[in-house]
């Protein structure tokens, strides 16, 4: 019983969502969703045959949103709004003349069939959208400028803030090139730059590490808004970041070897079966039976292990250059190892197992050089600073 009351409820359940997911205009309108019945409307409209009841219906419907669209956008004309808030007014009006763009594209349609449709007109709406585009152009240029005296002023938080402003402003100015040049200027003030030095407490000199850096680049970019120095610059830096380097280690080149012989019993052909007069012996079918020839296979294994590795240890110190505070500070344990397994062999090579074979076919690799390593180290030392000083904190005097 209780299965049979499921198989009568899961339709009925199922035709229900049907029938309000196919809601018509009418049910629509009746609930406020305006929009979206001018929508079902105008698509079939586009397709279907007109009739007298969905023009009523497409009138009704937007005689009931254009109040709402008015509201919204219409105050944005004259009251006093900042850029943010225009922006949104602006994203609104585009809306409405892309819905007034698909009534217009119908209308001929409309009137073809003897009707006719009530609506606003393009101009006004085109003329609305140069409106508020000039007076959010305007706003634009005000909250940049003053935006951009903090900023000169040293607050980066303003110059960050000048710069996404001036991103959303060059999607609507003519004159690219003068923003693009603020831009520039609004991403150099809002920049932290951060001057790297490599310290060597053993010798209480700077170590040689540092050169793997410094030898192909002045700087580095950690994001849109850091930038990691290697070399004093006479600049104004944000903060230091010392690397206090406690040991860092090459080790020797070394090389293990471990012999041993393998032996494995094979099959080495196969031999025809005789009898004692010596005349092949046949099988039930008439085929000449034949016999495996066992032998032992045997051959000498040399296994190779060439290994270096360079460790750095120390720790990572970031002070803000204004006033010397530790910022924060977190121990560095970089290790590099180069190993390399091979294997030579002399004798039989059915003798190997499957992973003497691998080891075999592996390649001899040359030593890597010392300034190799140190490089590596290098590179996973920049990674692990990227990730640190990707979020540094940000200046600000005054907002």
């Amino acid at each position: 019983m209780k299965h049979k009351l499921h198989r009568q409820i899961y339709p009925a359940l199922f035709l229900l969502a049907v029938l309000m997911s196919c809601a018509g205009p009418e049910k629509l309108i009746q609930k406020g969703r305006y929009e979206q019945a001018l929508n079902t409307l105008v698509q079939r409209l586009e397709r279907g045959k007109i009739t007298a009841e969905k023009i009523a219906w497409l009138q009704e419907a937007y005689d009931h949103q254009e109040p709402i669209w008015v509201r919204r956008i219409e105050p944005f004309l004259t009251t006093t709004a900042n850029s943010s808030q225009l922006q949104g007014a602006l994203s609104e009006l585009n809306l409405v003349i892309r819905q007034q763009d698909q009534m217009e594209q119908i209308k001929d349609r409309i009137e073809s069939a003897g009707f006719s449709v009530s609506t606003l007109s393009m101009d006004t709406l085109l003329n609305w959208k140069d409106r508020i585009t000039d007076r959010l152009i305007h706003a634009y240029k005000n909250e940049t400028d003053t935006l951009m005296v903090l900023a000169r002023g040293g607050d980066k938080l303003a110059a960050r803030q000048a710069y996404s402003l001036y991103q959303r402003w060059l999607k609507l100015a003519p004159d690219k090139n003068r923003l693009q040049s603020a831009m520039e200027e609004s991403q150099s003030l809002g920049t932290n730059h951060v001057l790297f030095i490599v310290v060597d407490q053993r010798h209480d000199q700077r170590t040689n590490l540092s050169a793997n850096g410094q030898e192909y680049e002045p700087g580095r970019i950690i994001d849109d808004w850091t930038v990691l120095h290697f070399q004093d610059e006479p600049m104004p830096f944000d903060f230091i970041l010392y690397l206090d380097v406690n040991q860092l280690d090459v080790s020797p080149e070394r090389v293990t070897e471990k012999q041993h012989y393998a032996q494995k019993r094979v099959i080495d052909g196969y031999r025809v079966r005789r009898d004692t007069a010596g005349n092949a012996v046949f099988d039930s079918l008439g085929k000449v039976v034949k016999d495996p020839v066992w032998i032992t296979a045997s051959a000498r294994m040399v296994e190779v292990i060439k290994s270096r590795e360079a460790s750095l240890l120390g720790n990572l110190e970031l002070r803000d250059e204004a006033n010397g505070a530790i910022v924060w500070s977190h121990p560095v344990d970089l290790f590099q190892r180069f190993n390399n397994q091979f294997a030579r062999y002399q004798g039989d090579p059915r003798a190997l197992t499957n992973e003497e074979r691998r080891l075999a076919d592996n390649v001899e690799l040359p030593f890597p050089e010392t300034t190799e390593l140190e490089a590596i180290l290098w590179v996973e030392l920049m990674n692990r600073i990227a990730e640190e000083v990707a979020n540094l904190p940000v200046k600000a005097v005054s907002i």
